[in-house]
């Protein structure tokens, strides 16, 4: 499904060698064939779909007409999906991988979504999307339910809207997520621990799942992920994880966000559990500082800019999602430093002090 670079001309040799090579931005493309006045490359391993560093070295030396021919153009490539794995995902979202030609890693995909057709209308239905591997993305998709669809990438900072196209079989283009028997779904879940917040427990339906196998599960609040259950731990109906620091504290008492039950196995099956039911709790989370993995005392100047690091789970998401939420340091402010921090660590930075 590569791009192929064809070079036309003549005196290129009559046989192949090791030679004869061609190059973009640094990289090394794949020869296909030579013969005296064609050689075919494949773009496999490009940077991005765009660059103006492209290079071809034959073995017969460079023939006349290469500066105008080759040396300082821009060589451009479409982004193409051919293949979306797997084919059919559980309900309440599966993690998917995109074929897709000329895309590598300098391609931007800070703004990239996959997309699928549904009721005549594209909607997005994954994003924060991440490369694998040249020209292999990946995503787990939401949680929502439609039938087979065609898929697109949408990379706008790309080359285009890639509407994804396989001659071979047209199938592997289409995506569905539907309900079936053995769908695992949550119905409830609880946070407890006998007063300590350290469990969620899982009620629901089909939490054996059989196909992909050695499924295990985990769960996961507010970016924290709970440690993973042996499959001896879980029955169809009923799984508790456990979270070694603290369940997560929610920005509020209204705080709409409900755990996931994730499911994956070592060949890279991912998928996550529908969740159609209630989150409750017995005991209430609280925020809980690692005071293990928490400096207790710091040096920093009078002119600041010191960072200070709390270990706390969900802490970072309360200081992000509230105005009235803050840190001080012996009476002083400490500002929240969002792209420092995570769902378990927070990160501030001191300011300068007046005295």
């Amino acid at each position: 499904m590569e791009h192929v670079v064809i070079v036309e001309g003549n005196g290129f040799g009559d046989a192949a060698s090791p030679d004869d090579r061609m190059t973009v931005d640094g990289v090394e493309m794949t020869l296909l064939s030579l013969t005296d006045t064609e050689a075919k490359f494949a773009t496999s391993g490009v940077l991005d779909f765009a660059s103006n560093d492209m290079k071809v070295i034959f073995a017969e030396g460079l023939p006349r007409g290469y500066d105008e021919a080759i040396e300082g153009n821009d060589l451009e490539l479409d982004q193409k999906s051919y293949k979306i794995t797997p084919n059919s995902g559980a309900v309440g979202g599966t993690k998917i991988t995109v074929s897709i030609t000329a895309v590598g890693t300098e391609s931007d995909l800070s703004e990239a979504t996959v997309q699928a057709q549904i009721s005549g209308e594209w909607v997005d239905i994954c994003d924060d999307i991440t490369l694998v591997t040249y020209g292999t993305l990946s995503c787990t998709t939401f949680q929502m339910e439609f039938t087979d669809s065609p898929v697109r990438v949408n990379i706008p900072n790309g080359s285009e809207i890639s509407t994804c196209e396989n001659d071979n079989d047209a199938s592997l283009c289409m995506f569905k997520q539907v309900m079936t028997a053995t769908t695992p779904v949550v119905t409830k879940a609880t946070v407890t621990g006998n007063g300590l917040a350290t469990m969620i427990e899982f009620e629901g339906t089909g939490f054996d799942i059989q196909d992909p196998a050695d499924m295990v599960p985990y769960g996961e609040y507010r970016g924290i992920k709970a440690e993973p259950q042996a499959p001896a731990d879980v029955t169809a109906t009923k799984i508790i994880v456990t979270f070694i620091k603290g369940v997560p504290a929610p920005i509020s008492l209204d705080d709409e966000e409900v755990p996931k039950l994730v499911f994956h196995n070592d060949e890279g099956d991912e998928l996550t559990a529908a969740f159609h039911g209630d989150f409750e709790f017995v005991d209430a989370p609280v925020l809980s500082i690692d005071t293990a993995e928490t400096p207790a005392s710091m040096k920093c100047s009078f002119a600041g800019g010191c960072d200070y690091t709390l270990t706390a789970p969900g802490l970072g998401a309360i200081l992000a999602g509230t105005e009235d939420s803050k840190i001080e340091v012996c009476g002083n402010p400490c500002i929240f430093d969002a792209e420092k921090s995570d769902a378990l660590l927070a990160v501030c930075t001191l300011e300068p002090l007046v005295s």
